[in-house]
């Protein structure tokens, strides 16, 4: 990713064109765009590919529900030929453009381009949509409904400036097809790029080149100089100096994986946008959870009065968010890099800074890393801290062990640079060294401890993203802390955990809630309690998941009869297993076996 000049040497003015109109559909919108023919529509040319991006009629087409699609695209190519001029319209909740590409009056062809959404998806349209599609309800369970959620989501969204501006785009490379080459081309082309699609829409990968997050494919020098096209293009005059991370708390119960993901993404397209009105200010992307702020404090200012103009525009910024989403912003601020000559450190900062904020509450929180900390906090520092939190443990001390916690948390988020995998590696090995305290120490059976720490574990290993990772671990010693003080709660726990390794192992047997009652020792009530409790959902739902994910894995065998796993899973019939399997999959069983 090198900076684009404004001309390519060497090319005629015709190619100089269509080289400009490819590389804006690639910055910006990034759909693809295709050319047929209007005497003969079963011939379909890829003029602009979309940037490595699903579209939602490839699911469509796997569920066999691309007829109304293919019966959508003819009536709006009719239209084209009888009226011969450009459109838009909906489909699926999305809006595609369909322009003609015209010779002296006459339709020689179709240019057909999307889809886009006028404003970010909410959980229940994906859902809705995947049932149409599907014909099963979405859950998160659902690997392919995931999927189908993230293409959704991936989707751009522009309002209707931005979307006129596409159409005028379109209209260019219909003229350009049609053999003109206008020298005012070039000139409406940018215009289109800096005041329409730059505005509304992100750049593909300015942020993480200015921030230097590769290495190898960074600016570069200590003192970089702004280009035209970033000043024209991102809406600022000087280069970024330091760098703040944001996201939405969590209010309320946790949703689930899509309705989290959908809240991220809109957060990220109302931060994008508010940020253009802030001056020298520019924003991107954070993962799938929340997003930075690049920032340019005046320059020449001395240093307490840089952090204080930062600290008012983001709270400002913060203000406006919180306003808007009714909820409390968590922020982290990096430290301010003189002429943003070394922005990944801040980058760093302000990334470990907003997980400080919600380990803490402080917020925001503005953090400079130590010179150990820069450097990468080695590997007996985190020992060190895992064996103070070790000691804690053991000694039932509540302050000293979130103390060491704190410290061992700040550690990890320097030592990683917030990339989640060190993160969990981390964490593990020190929950790896509390178990063992635990088992040792804690007056509960070994049994019980061993069932209990494989849980904590297991939660950790399968955190999402950072946040979860931050709030899974914190969980853990949370209840390593509360078992060893209260050991019989422990001992129930462990018992539920017991039954729900059975279950996974065996989930065809005619399993009884009375029968589970009786080999925990509890009540019903009692029973269910803490099995909603270590689970998040209902006995019932629970296994009849565990029942369809065995179902999954005989089908991949290979050689079974759909009624042998109906039996072995525990379904009554064949019949009633395929039913389950479609409402929950979105699929026949015959049609999960044949693409595996």
């Amino acid at each position: 990713m090198k900076p684009k000049p404004p001309l390519v040497s060497g090319l005629s003015p015709r190619l100089q064109i269509f080289h400009d109109l490819q590389s804006l559909f690639a910055t910006y919108p990034q759909q693809a765009c295709l050319y047929l023919s209007a005497q003969n529509r079963d011939e379909w040319m890829v003029l602009i590919r979309s940037q490595g991006k699903g579209q939602l009629y490839d699911f469509e087409q796997y569920f066999d529900r691309i007829e109304k699609r293919d019966a959508y695209n003819r009536g709006n190519f009719e239209r084209l030929l009888k009226e011969v001029r450009p459109h838009r319209d909906r489909f699926g909740g999305c809006i595609d453009f369909f322009t003609p590409v015209t010779r002296e009056g006459r339709c020689e062809g179709f240019l057909m381009s999307g889809s886009f959404r006028e404003k970010c998806w909410t959980a229940e349209e994906i859902r809705g949509r995947w049932k149409e599609i599907s014909g099963a309800e979405g859950s998160d369970l659902n690997p392919d409904f995931v999927r189908f959620a993230r293409t959704a989501l991936d989707l751009p969204v522009l309002d209707e400036v931005g979307l006129e501006g596409y159409g005028k785009l379109l209209g260019l490379l219909a003229r350009w097809l049609a053999g003109e080459e206008e020298a005012g081309m070039l000139e409406e082309i940018g215009r289109l790029g800096r005041e329409v699609f730059a505005p509304r829409l992100p750049h593909p990968y300015w942020v993480d080149w200015t921030l230097g997050i590769d290495k190898f494919n960074a600016r570069g020098g200590k003192i970089p100089a702004l280009f035209q096209w970033e000043r024209e293009e991102m809406g600022i005059t000087r280069p970024p100096t330091v760098v703040a991370a944001l996201m939405p708390q969590p209010s309320g119960p946790r949703g689930g994986l899509v309705s989290e993901l959908c809240r991220a993404r809109l957060f990220q397209h109302e931060t994008f946008l508010a940020a253009r009105k802030y001056p020298e200010t520019a924003a991107g992307p954070l993962g799938d959870y929340g997003c930075l702020l690049l920032f340019s404090p005046k320059p020449g200012v001395p240093a307490a009065q840089a952090r204080l103009d930062v600290r008012d525009q983001l709270q400002a910024f913060r203000k406006e968010m919180e306003k808007k989403f009714k909820t409390t912003v968590l922020a982290g601020v990096g430290s301010i890099q003189p002429n943003g000559g070394d922005l990944v450190r801040s980058y760093r900062d302000a990334v470990a800074g907003l997980h400080l904020a919600v380990q803490s509450g402080q917020n925001p929180s503005f953090v400079v890393a130590t010179e150990g900390e820069r450097e990468g906090v080695p590997t007996a520092g985190l020992r060190a801290s895992m064996r103070e939190m070790a000691d804690a443990l053991t000694r039932a001390s509540q302050g000293r062990l979130a103390i060491a916690r704190d410290k061992f948390v700040r550690q990890v988020l320097f030592a990683s640079h917030g990339q989640s995998e060190t993160v969990r590696h981390h964490f593990l090995s020190a929950l790896h060294i509390l178990l063992e305290r635990f088992e040792a120490r804690s007056g509960v059976s070994l049994g019980a401890a061993r069932t209990l720490g494989d849980d904590l574990a297991d939660r950790v290993a399968q955190a999402r993203n950072l946040p979860d990772l931050m709030s899974s671990f914190t969980g853990a010693l949370e209840a390593l802390e509360r078992y060893q003080e209260k050991p019989r709660e422990a001992v129930a726990a462990a018992r539920v955990e017991e039954v729900l390794k059975d279950l996974e192992s065996e989930p065809g047997k005619n399993w009884k809630l009375s029968g589970l009652c009786k080999r925990t020792g509890m009540s019903a009530p009692t029973f269910l309690k803490w099995f909603k409790k270590l689970t998040g959902t209902g006995f019932g739902p629970y296994l009849r998941r565990a029942r369809l994910t065995k179902a999954k894995q005989m089908l991949q065998e290979g050689h079974l009869t759909l009624d042998r796993i109906a039996l072995e899973c525990g379904f009554n019939s064949a019949s009633y297993f395929i039913q389950a399997f479609k409402r929950t999959q979105g699929t026949s069983p015959r049609k999960y076996k044949g693409t595996k």
